[in-house]
């Protein structure tokens, strides 16, 4: 009686396993666990490339910062050689109403050597406001590839993260 019950009871068993196993989901499609090596692998990648935008905008901003120098120190150059230039404008305005011909002379010449000061200084200036131009937008587009990666970075977790789920499953189904 009681091997009856028994015999009984395991086909009930399997009645219900075999329902459950068609109403259940079907396996993953494609091997998931070829999938989590891909995603894994797209995320070591992603982080590597993160890494080097990271080194990228520290030099960038590194450039920045001794361009910014450079400037201040052109600026500061430039308005030494205005200053000079103006003062011996004002000695050779005074020296034109006194009528000393030789130091109108020696003034000209000392204002010529000024201009020319003054043009290197201008010139030398521009040069590196360019370059802080170009630098500051360097800085700009590796922020916004760091950004980029950011979002494969996330775009990929989430695949894995659903690769780990879709595996999950599989595995609860195989039970």
């Amino acid at each position: 009686m009681l091997s009856k019950k028994l015999i009984a009871i395991a086909i009930a068993s399997l009645a219900v396993s075999s329902a459950f196993a068609q109403s259940s989901p079907p396996p993953a499609p494609g091997p998931v666990g070829q999938d989590i090596r891909n995603d894994r692998a797209d995320l070591r990648r992603d982080n590597r490339d993160i890494r080097q935008d990271n080194r990228d905008i520290r030099n960038d901003r590194a450039d920045l910062r001794q361009d910014n120098q450079a400037v201040g120190q052109d600026r500061g150059a430039l308005n030494q050689a205005e200053g000079q230039r103006r003062q011996d404008l004002r000695t050779l305005r005074s020296d034109e109403r006194a009528g000393n011909t030789q130091a109108v002379a020696n003034d000209r010449a000392a204002l010529h050597g000024d201009n020319a000061n003054v043009r290197q200084d201008r010139q030398a200036m521009g040069h590196d406001m360019h370059e802080r131009r170009e630098d500051r937008r360097d800085l700009h587009q590796d922020q916004r590839e760091r950004h980029e990666d950011r979002g494969d970075r996330r775009e990929d977790r989430r695949d894995l993260h659903q690769d780990h789920q879709e595996r999950r499953e599989h595995r609860e189904h195989r039970r």
